[in-house]
């Protein structure tokens, strides 16, 4: 993983996969510490599974014989100085405290904290829960409240995907303070206050039309992403964006974008299947984000799938 929202993607993906319904994410980052506090209220693990979560040689996927998203985040936290903790038990959800020195001079940069945020907010299943607190005050961002105000439109919107993206970056700039971006410490935007409920309103108004133009088209596009801790590793997140930011700027009606979970390649990764109404699925291997503007161009929109 280069940076530590990586590190939470891959994190908030684990509680998605144990059938969480909700999420609560927590990141305290100043005085040159770190906190990150994950809970959820998914499956959780029995005493066998939680003594053995954190050896890399054991997992319950059945796609793959390794299991390294909390290993690596724990490697990575006593490397700079911290460790993780994880408390769980079956049927109670998972809860993981992770701590570290931020100054450390092996602590990875935060990296793209709003893309992380925004790809979780999308996900259909967990809600999220998100609270940041910076040297200069706070950043929240509750999904719940963002589904209510929605009502029908999916938050797998492009344009709220968008919205949400702006919202953030406005809000960890205020938190973290403009002389942190300056040095170069961080590149990342985030949610201090909610923009406005009537631009949201209106977000929602003019996405509302588009959603029940696709339920009414013959067939929609689906374009599913692999998720998982190999794929978040070799770029994901950033492919995930890239076919947001396309289907927003084409204002593409009947393309869905979606995600998953590991898709049993981790050397193949990032992979994205593409289904086009009356063909053949398309499985692309090693997508990067350049890449994307070819793919929708040509097999979504032009019906013809893309040979790199």
């Amino acid at each position: 993983m280069l940076d530590l929202s990586l590190h939470i993607l891959d994190l908030c993906r684990n509680a998605a996969e144990a059938g969480a319904e909700k999420i609560r994410l927590t990141i305290v980052r100043k005085d040159g510490l770190i906190r990150i506090t994950l809970t959820d209220d998914g499956c959780g693990m029995d005493e066998v599974a939680l003594n053995r979560c954190l050896d890399p040689f054991y997992t319950t996927r059945k796609t793959r014989r390794i299991g390294l998203g909390l290993p690596l985040m724990k490697a990575c936290a006593q490397s700079c100085g911290g460790d993780m903790r994880v408390e769980s038990a079956r049927g109670r959800g998972t809860r993981v405290e992770i701590h570290m020195n931020y100054a450390h001079v092996d602590c990875p940069p935060m990296g793209d904290l709003t893309g992380t945020v925004q790809a979780i907010a999308a996900m259909e299943r967990p809600t999220l829960l998100f609270r940041y607190e910076g040297p200069h005050g706070g950043a929240e961002l509750n999904m719940e409240e963002i589904r209510e105000a929605l009502g029908e439109v999916p938050v797998s919107s492009p344009a709220v995907f968008g919205w949400i993206g702006d919202w953030l970056n406005e809000g960890f700039c205020r938190a973290d303070g403009a002389e942190a971006l300056n040095a170069g410490e961080i590149y990342f935007g985030g949610a201090y206050t909610m923009k406005s409920v009537a631009e949201l309103e209106a977000i929602r108004l003019a996405t509302l039309e588009q959603v029940n133009l696709r339920r009414e088209h013959e067939g929609a596009t689906h374009v599913v992403i692999g998720m998982g801790t190999c794929g978040i590793a070799a770029g994901a997140k950033g492919v995930l964006k890239a076919f947001m930011a396309e289907a927003n700027a084409r204002g593409l009606l009947e393309m869905t974008v979606a995600q998953t979970g590991c898709m049993g390649n981790c050397d193949l990764e990032p992979m994205v299947e593409v289904s086009c109404p009356g063909m053949e699925k398309v499985l692309y291997t090693k997508v990067t984000p350049e890449m994307v503007g070819r793919i929708v161009a040509e097999h979504v929109v032009g019906r013809k799938p893309v040979e790199f």
